[in-house]
């Protein structure tokens, strides 16, 4: 059905609209006549059958965004700015709180990439530390020695007493990380533990 001034209504057999157009915008409706989705030349909207949203914004010489919100979480994403440059910043939103995260696009082989822009970069001298050898093995004692989940994983984990070179002290700082970390969480579930016998 064709309104004035270009207003378009598609109406389905029932009489329900499905969908409302003109001047570039649009609308379609779900059948229960709940929004669907809502397109404008700078955003796009839709409206999922069990409530989940998703927002596409690109407007001129603003960040693009883009969001999926389905309860009780919401996830955001802005997309690529419109600059000279290739920059996408994306926006996490769990629980309240929000992080973001800056990433340089580049092309490779006929396929677009992000590589992750760091907000704070020190010296590569900084990082030989970590890359290269060390001019004597270190020696490390570990502060979690005596701890509970440190006795309970004993038999599968077992951190060196000296280090060649930060990679390896990471590579155990790292596994002691995620042991305790599941330990305390398996034992706030109720389970693991000393006497459960269960190794994670």
């Amino acid at each position: 059905m064709t309104a004035s001034n270009g207003r378009n209504y598609n109406l389905r057999p029932n009489g329900t609209l499905a969908s409302y157009s003109a001047h570039g915008q649009t609308a379609s409706f779900h059948a229960n006549g709940r929004l669907a989705s809502v397109h404008t030349p700078t955003m796009d909207i839709a409206h999922g059958p069990h409530g989940q949203r998703t927002v596409i914004s690109d407007a001129p010489i603003t960040a693009g965004l883009v969001l999926h919100r389905s309860a009780p979480r919401l996830f955001g994403t802005l997309g690529s700015l419109t600059t000279d440059n290739n920059y996408n910043q994306r926006t996490y939103v769990h629980g309240g709180h929000s992080s973001t995260r800056e990433y340089a696009g580049y092309h490779y082989h006929g396929r677009d990439f992000d590589n992750y822009l760091p907000r704070y970069y020190y010296d590569p001298l900084f990082y030989g530390w970590a890359y290269y050898p060390w001019g004597a093995p270190v020696p490390y004692g570990w502060d979690w020695l005596g701890s509970p989940w440190f006795g309970f994983y004993a038999g599968y984990f077992s951190p060196w007493d000296t280090y060649p070179s930060g990679a390896y002290w990471l590579t155990d700082f790292l596994l002691g990380q995620i042991l305790a970390d599941g330990y305390q969480i398996d034992a706030q579930a109720g389970g693991g533990g000393p006497d459960s016998g269960y190794a994670g």
